[in-house]
Protein backbone atom coordinates (compact mmCIF):
# COMPACT_ATOMS: atom_id res chain seq x y z
CA UNK A 1 0.00 0.00 0.00
CA UNK A 2 2.87 2.52 0.60
CA UNK A 3 3.55 2.42 -2.80
CA UNK A 4 0.63 3.39 -4.13
CA UNK A 5 -0.31 6.07 -1.26
CA UNK A 6 3.07 7.86 -2.11
CA UNK A 7 1.85 7.84 -6.15
CA UNK A 8 -1.64 8.89 -4.92
CA UNK A 9 -0.37 11.72 -2.69
CA UNK A 10 1.93 12.61 -6.11
CA UNK A 11 -1.04 14.02 -7.14
CA UNK A 12 -2.76 15.70 -4.12
CA UNK A 13 -1.37 19.46 -2.56
CA UNK A 14 -4.02 20.33 -0.50
CA UNK A 15 -4.35 18.86 2.89
CA UNK A 16 -7.86 17.74 2.39
CA UNK A 17 -6.85 16.12 -1.06
CA UNK A 18 -3.76 14.38 0.73
CA UNK A 19 -6.00 13.01 3.41
CA UNK A 20 -8.52 12.09 1.18
CA UNK A 21 -6.25 10.30 -1.24
CA UNK A 22 -4.85 8.77 2.05
CA UNK A 23 -8.20 7.38 3.27
CA UNK A 24 -8.79 6.08 -0.17
CA UNK A 25 -5.74 4.25 -0.77
CA UNK A 26 -6.62 2.46 2.96
CA UNK A 27 -9.89 1.81 2.21
CA UNK A 28 -9.31 0.19 -0.86
CA UNK A 29 -6.14 -1.46 -0.44
CA UNK A 30 -6.56 -3.37 3.36
CA UNK A 31 -7.11 -6.36 2.35
CA UNK A 32 -3.21 -7.13 0.49
CA UNK A 33 -2.26 -8.01 3.87
CA UNK A 34 -3.53 -11.13 3.95
CA UNK A 35 -2.10 -12.23 0.66
CA UNK A 36 1.14 -12.52 2.59
CA UNK A 37 0.15 -15.53 4.59
CA UNK A 38 -1.01 -17.20 1.18
CA UNK A 39 1.76 -16.27 -1.13
CA UNK A 40 4.61 -16.85 1.52
CA UNK A 41 5.66 -20.19 0.31
CA UNK A 42 5.54 -19.71 -3.44
CA UNK A 43 8.27 -19.63 -5.49
CA UNK A 44 6.86 -16.31 -7.10
CA UNK A 45 7.25 -14.53 -4.29
CA UNK A 46 11.30 -14.57 -4.47
CA UNK A 47 10.57 -12.82 -7.83
CA UNK A 48 7.88 -10.01 -6.81
CA UNK A 49 9.82 -9.15 -3.61
CA UNK A 50 10.90 -4.95 -3.63
CA UNK A 51 13.02 -5.44 -1.05
CA UNK A 52 15.14 -8.66 0.29
CA UNK A 53 17.52 -9.41 2.62
CA UNK A 54 21.15 -12.17 2.95
CA UNK A 55 22.42 -13.53 5.76
CA UNK A 56 25.29 -15.45 5.27
CA UNK A 57 28.78 -16.19 5.19
CA UNK A 58 31.87 -16.09 2.47
CA UNK A 59 32.23 -20.03 1.40
CA UNK A 60 35.71 -21.29 0.92
CA UNK A 61 34.11 -23.37 -1.98
CA UNK A 62 33.69 -20.73 -4.95
CA UNK A 63 30.44 -21.95 -7.12
CA UNK A 64 30.47 -22.08 -10.80
CA UNK A 65 27.33 -20.22 -12.62
CA UNK A 66 25.82 -23.05 -13.49
CA UNK A 67 26.00 -24.09 -9.74
CA UNK A 68 25.11 -20.38 -8.43
CA UNK A 69 21.91 -20.63 -11.24
CA UNK A 70 20.58 -24.43 -9.93
CA UNK A 71 20.36 -22.83 -6.59
CA UNK A 72 17.82 -20.23 -7.23
CA UNK A 73 14.55 -20.54 -5.72
CA UNK A 74 12.73 -18.51 -7.71
CA UNK A 75 9.55 -19.39 -10.01
CA UNK A 76 11.30 -18.49 -13.70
Amino acid sequence: MGRFNSFLLSFARARWARRASYAFARLTLFWLKYLDAALMDKPGTYDAASGFYFMGRKSDKLLSDRDLVALYRGAQ
